[in-house]
């Protein structure tokens, strides 16, 4: 389960599990900030749902975050578990466009790959924070804005993209929807470090991570020279 802070991950799996988010030891390969909880399904299936942490976090910088990421994922693969499918959720209140929800969700591509894009559901949430018409326009754009962050542009390569009513059974169907797939996943970070030999910052994702560094650089740059010449101009103005 993904997506950034505040869209509900940790709420999604409480409703399914009944239990609150804390660590699994049972499974031997925690990293700091993923956590997991397990229950039974239908009585013969034990179903793990892992709560990955969100590339907006407050405390750690993007780096850290998919280094966490990168380091559970690489000793899962490694131990022979693998994930069935991704649940990524975006809260349909955020009229933001861009930003921590844009970066959130370019890193999901680059983690998982085209290849994984069928095995991934994209979940909307929050919707009783929000007027229905306004909630559906908004829906509307995440999947048929091409300028905007590629919920259409996942969905044409075969995923879904669901709204979570805050139910148990809402959260449930979506669970189930992601159940279809048995099949076990190799995302595209896994390839590249365990069966390509990439270092991490080699990988898409590192570089994608990289890119926003770059990015964020050039604008924090251009804000200070706007700044400097602001203050040049001062006197002048005094004068």
């Amino acid at each position: 389960v993904m997506g950034v802070s505040g869209s509900g991950k940790s709420s999604f799996i409480k409703l399914i599990t009944g239990q609150n988010i804390s660590i699994d030891y049972s499974l031997k390969l925690c990293t700091e900030n993923i956590t997991s909880c397990s229950f039974i399904y239908k009585e013969r299936l034990r179903i793990h749902l892992i709560e990955f942490p969100g590339f907006d976090n407050t405390y750690k910088s993007d780096t850290e975050v998919l280094h966490h990421i990168a380091s559970w994922l690489t000793a899962t693969y490694q131990e022979n578990i693998q994930l069935n499918g991704i649940i990524y959720l975006h809260r349909i209140d955020d009229a933001r466009i861009g930003g921590s929800a844009d970066r959130s969700l370019a890193m999901l591509q680059k983690l998982c790959g085209p290849r994984c894009f069928p095995n991934i559901i994209l979940v909307t949430t929050f919707w009783s924070f929000t007027e229905p018409d306004i909630g559906a326009a908004r829906e509307r754009d995440l999947v048929e804005r091409e300028d905007f962050w590629g919920f259409g542009f996942m969905q044409s390569r075969g995923s879904a993209v669901l709204r979570h009513l805050g139910s148990r059974q809402s959260a449930m169907a979506i669970l189930e929807r992601s159940l279809r797939s048995r099949r076990p996943l190799t995302l595209q970070i896994q390839r590249e470090i365990n069966i390509e030999g990439l270092t991490l910052v080699e990988t898409e994702a590192g570089q994608q991570v990289d890119e926003d560094l770059k990015r964020q650089k050039e604008n924090y740059e251009r804000e200070l020279k706007k700044l400097r010449e602001a203050m040049e101009d001062a006197p002048k103005m005094c004068d």
